[in-house]
């Protein structure tokens, strides 16, 4: 069963909801949130009601380009195309409402090469590969305001330290 709302009257809905036949549950829910004609919000939905999806193309080019995840109602994992190429290169993880962590593919390798990691709501350590070689070799650590305090680098590659800055 499916149900609209097309506010404006211009006859394209811009909500359109889908119930189970049979059991009337909520299925999902397609939002229209420019009222360009074309829905760019698209929230899926488990046994109970609550979200356990939701896609959304928030630049309107008609590309979904953000994805999150949900348990229990609470978004864990958002992924996002940030350069519009169509390929999911940014990772955000949350634990309680609150990011945990998030993974960057800055160069379209397919690998990971650059971790942000937090740390009582605050950024902790930013772990980065600079060369691209598949390895971190540095890690920027932060202090309770956000701003670096120091930096520990891998310059010759041999998973070991060997350059410490330190910033005041």
């Amino acid at each position: 069963m499916l149900k609209t709302l097309d506010a404006d009257r211009d006859s394209r809905p811009e909500i359109e909801i889908a119930y189970d036949q049979k059991s009337g549950k909520l299925l999902s829910r397609r939002e229209d949130t420019d009222y360009d004609g074309l829905f760019d919000v698209e929230n899926s939905y488990d046994e109970r009601g609550q979200v356990t999806a939701r896609s959304e193309d928030t630049n309107h080019d008609g590309q979904v380009d953000r994805w999150t995840s949900y348990v229990q109602g609470r978004a864990t994992r958002v992924e996002v195309d940030r350069d519009g190429d169509g390929v999911r290169d940014g990772f955000y993880t949350y634990r309680d409402t609150w990011r945990a962590f998030e993974e960057h593919d800055t160069n379209n390798d397919g690998k990971i090469d650059r971790r942000v990691e937090y740390a009582e709501h605050h950024r902790s350590v930013e772990i980065e590969d600079r060369d691209f070689d598949g390895r971190m070799e540095m890690r920027t650590f932060y202090g309770p305001s956000d701003v670096p305090v120091r930096a520990e680098i891998d310059k010759n590659g041999d998973g070991k330290t060997d350059v410490w800055e330190h910033y005041e």
